[in-house]
């Protein structure tokens, strides 16, 4: 189970909730996190209006990284070998701002997304009257061009800064970008795509 999180939650302390509609992958981020104390962890999707929702979820992945793939949408696996193997389970959701308040945060310092194509709705839950996360990271590969640029829109209306990557999009708040930090993205995306040009010879 691919978790971008876990090192720098793990080294750092962090506290947060981690949302999966999975029970047996929560299971599984639950054992990652050797039941850390500062962590919660919350079996629900999430969606706008609805408290039970569809999740379809992939039968018999053929690849260790497709384990635990799920998806609200059906169409995310239209162009997949998956389409026609796949099962449904019912689940329960709830708004993203409810998990947070239910959860007593005062502030969200980092929102990490990944819902597979449901990554819009998500960002489109969150208040950001409530408060504005430092950064936000979300998988656009899987939304439509329409629904990517409304994305863009809606953060840089609030005030944040976009970085689009292979897969994700990063967004920073405005008043964290500085000189220094153009300088460290600038090497490091360049470090990046030398190592990605010299795996690929």
């Amino acid at each position: 189970m691919h978790d971008p999180l876990r090192m720098f939650i793990l080294n750092n302390n962090w506290n947060g909730i981690l949302i999966e509609p999975q029970r047996e992958m929560l299971k599984k981020c639950i054992k990652n996190y050797n039941k850390k104390e500062n962590l919660s962890f919350i079996c629900t999707a999430l969606h706008p209006t609805k408290t039970v929702v569809n999740l379809y979820k992939v039968r018999a992945p053929k690849h260790y990284s497709h384990t635990g793939w799920a998806s609200v949408k059906l169409d995310r696996f239209k162009e997949t070998v998956y389409k026609n193997n796949l099962k449904i389970e019912k689940v329960n959701a709830m708004h993203l701002m409810g998990v947070i308040k239910k959860n007593k945060l005062k502030s969200v310092d980092l929102l990490q997304i990944d819902t597979e194509g449901f990554d819009w709705e998500i960002i489109k839950m969150y208040d950001f009257h409530f408060y504005k996360p430092l950064l936000i990271q979300y998988e656009h590969c899987h939304l439509s061009i329409h629904d990517y640029v409304k994305s863009i829109n809606l953060l840089k209306n609030n005030n944040y800064i976009c970085f689009p990557q292979k897969n994700d999009t990063i967004a920073l708040r405005k008043n964290l970008i500085n000189p220094l930090f153009l300088t460290i993205y600038f090497f490091v995306r360049l470090s990046m795509i030398l190592k990605s040009r010299l795996t690929e010879k």
